[in-house]
């Protein structure tokens, strides 16, 4: 070998015994064909999860979910659009109980349609911070963070609000399990078991938090919910008594 070849070899080797050598790499790492770094430098392996491929349907899908309450039976059926989230209804024996409908979605502003009862209103949700899911393993907790603007536009039963609400939406989710899910339309395979809590707080409402157990399916999203939910009102002491409700899938069209 050309002794002039051999110093760009021996300055390497002089330079990782002196020092920790760097290695900047821009996008992601692959291993025949497996991801092991992704391009903001997490660490992949087989067990890592990411959230985000189970909580949305693929396509174009109606999802029902059918549970039985002391009030009767609920469904709550949910349409997915090109793998974006469309409507979402709840219904109590048949009749609409709440409804979300997005009838736009410009730039970081959605428009609504939002019922209940004989009751319609339209309002606007601008997102002004927002923080996605991440890549996480089994027991690990991801979150995602919405900082948005409500205005209501219309109102049918009521004056329009006419100040705009500043709210803010926290949402956390632990993988439990790998699983699958069988229904009577058959089998998915591909599933998780999560524990979700729901943290809501700002100028349109409160609450500390609300847990539920649900399994999301690749490809179909949400196909079980347990929760507990109220179902009575004491208004002389103020006491409200909740029962435990499992939603389980039983359609997908």
């Amino acid at each position: 070998m050309n002794k002039l070849a051999l110093i760009p070899l021996l300055i390497s080797s002089a330079a990782l015994a002196e020092g920790t050598a760097i290695l900047n790499v821009e996008g992601e790492i692959q291993i025949n064909g497996q991801t092991v770094i992704n391009s903001e430098g997490q660490v992949i392996s087989s067990d890592t999860l990411n959230i985000v491929d189970y909580l949305a349907a693929s396509g174009s899908k109606k999802v029902t979910l059918t549970a039985s309450t002391s009030q009767g039976e609920k469904q709550l059926v949910t349409h997915w659009k090109d793998g974006q989230w469309k409507e979402e209804i709840t219904t109590l024996d048949g009749e609409i109980e709440f409804a979300i409908n997005v009838l736009s979605v410009e730039g970081d502003t959605v428009t609504q349609e939002v019922t209940w009862g004989n009751c319609t209103q339209t309002r606007t949700i601008e997102t002004l911070n927002f923080s996605g899911y991440t890549d996480v393993r089994l027991d690990q907790t991801t979150t995602r963070y919405t900082e948005y603007i409500m205005t209501e536009l219309t109102n049918s039963c009521g004056e329009v609000y006419a100040t705009p609400l500043h709210n803010d939406e926290l949402f956390k989710v632990t993988p439990i399990a790998k699983t699958s899910y069988q229904y009577d339309g058959g089998s998915l395979d591909n599933c998780i078991f999560v524990l979700q809590e729901n943290i809501n707080f700002g100028d349109e409402f409160s609450n500390p938090s609300q847990k539920s157990y649900r399994t999301y399916c690749e490809g179909v999203g949400m196909v079980e919910l347990r929760l507990s939910q109220p179902y009575d009102f004491d208004s002389e002491f103020l006491n409200t008594s909740y029962e435990r409700v499992t939603y389980k899938l039983t359609s997908v069209e």
